[in-house]
């Protein structure tokens, strides 16, 4: 239904409008990829007219509207982000994370690598993957990048939250690995699974497309085409 992704809500169209990306029923319809003259447009206006009879927008000159303090009050009030809540969807499950919440990250790293620290898919990583990634113009990192003093789960659960998507190549059943890939599949992040061996792919994610590789030259070769090819349909925002 959109074309930016945005799902039509009343936290989004107040989160356009206070932040200046849209201001009147046609530049919201357009964010929401609606037609403004469709009748999907009604759908629109109705939340308008919400947020306007609640007090949080208000009409200026020309069909154009305003934030108004409503909102400032309410989010200072009970410390809530508007931009936190208009990520919250119908299929949205709010949960208190184990290992708390994720320290902020400087420099995320688009693409996180899962994978065995195994000398004999050393060359995997280093000669291909990060190769595959670089090229479609991301950034990637491997847990071993970035290992702290503190707790090393900590540190793959930050790296895991702030990227946009997960590289898990399951070869060799490594648990490790299975459990990194839960935490993207409960994030929500996309994981692009890669093996040389099907059978190391569990039952229960075979219903997920994976990549399987050969390690020969022309192996290799096509599986950094199958990973570039991936990698930019799973990163479009």
């Amino acid at each position: 239904m959109t074309s930016r992704n945005l799902q039509l809500s009343g936290a989004n169209v107040l989160l356009l409008i206070r932040n200046r990306v849209a201001a009147d029923l046609p530049s919201l319809c357009r964010e929401f990829g609606v037609d403004p003259d469709n009748y999907e447009a009604m759908y629109v206006r109705a939340k308008i007219t919400q947020l306007e009879s609640e007090g949080l927008i208000a009409g200026v000159a020309e069909g154009r509207y305003e934030p108004t303090d409503t909102w400032a009050r309410i989010q200072a009030a009970l410390d809530l982000s508007l931009t936190a809540v208009a990520t919250l969807t119908p299929g949205t499950v709010v949960t208190k994370p184990y290992f708390g919440l994720p320290d902020s990250n400087p420099e995320p790293h688009d693409v996180f690598v899962a994978m065995p620290f195994r000398e004999n898919l050393r060359p995997i990583w280093e000669d291909h993957i990060r190769k595959a990634v670089a090229a479609v113009g991301l950034t990637v990192a491997r847990a071993d990048d970035f290992f702290t003093a503190d707790s090393v789960i900590r540190d793959v659960w930050n790296a895991i939250f702030h990227s946009r998507a997960v590289v898990a190549d399951c070869t060799g059943r490594n648990p490790n690995v299975f459990y990194e890939i839960g935490l993207a599949h409960v994030l929500g992040k996309p994981v692009v699974l890669i093996t040389q061996e099907s059978d190391d792919v569990p039952f229960d994610l075979r219903h997920i497309r994976y990549i399987q590789y050969e390690y020969t030259p022309r192996g290799m070769e096509i599986f950094e085409t199958r990973l570039m090819e991936t990698l930019r349909t799973t990163t479009i925002a």
